[in-house]
């Protein structure tokens, strides 16, 4: 059976991203079909342990190479995106030209990739977000800061993941 597309999930702190991922795991592991591994959820207090640990990116990246596929509720590239919207041109060039980030890229360009809308405060996020992953050629889905309701959060996300699937 095909390994399905990874899911990033991204957007602006208190959009929702770690409570929805919580909620696909529920789904993912009272759902199973067809049968299939559960995803490897990749979120932030994830990282937090794996830094007290001292396990590297390459690490992380030879588990996500294993495939198994995965969740990720942070988009990697936020940084390099405000770098070239707002700081040091060069310097974020350098960091698209990466061999690390080519290579994520095309793991994105590949995967199911949805925004969290924030709430109009934050709105300028989306607009970093949203010119970064048009730049790199990665399609994305916005789910709506108006979708409250964590099912219909969950529905909207395993739409744009089953249509995907290979």
């Amino acid at each position: 059976m095909p390994q399905p597309p990874n899911i990033y999930i991204v957007g602006a702190q208190c959009t929702g991203k770690t409570t929805l991922i919580n909620n696909l795991r529920g789904h993912f592991d009272n759902n199973r079909d067809p049968p299939q591994e559960p995803p490897l959820l990749i979120t932030e207090i994830a990282r937090t342990a794996l830094r007290e640990h001292s396990f590297k990116a390459a690490d992380v990246r030879e588990a996500t190479k294993s495939g198994q596929w995965f969740v990720s509720d942070r988009l990697v590239a936020g940084p390099i995106a405000y770098a070239l919207r707002y700081v040091d041109q060069g310097r974020a060039k350098g960091l698209v030209q990466s061999d690390e980030w080519q290579e994520l890229k095309v793991r994105m360009q590949n995967a199911v990739v949805i925004v969290c809308e924030a709430s109009q405060e934050v709105d300028s996020w989306l607009d970093v977000d949203d010119w970064f992953l048009e730049k790199q050629e990665i399609e994305y889905a916005v789910l709506s800061a108006g979708v409250g309701n964590h099912q219909e959060r969950v529905q909207y996300e395993l739409r744009h993941w089953s249509s995907n699937k290979v």
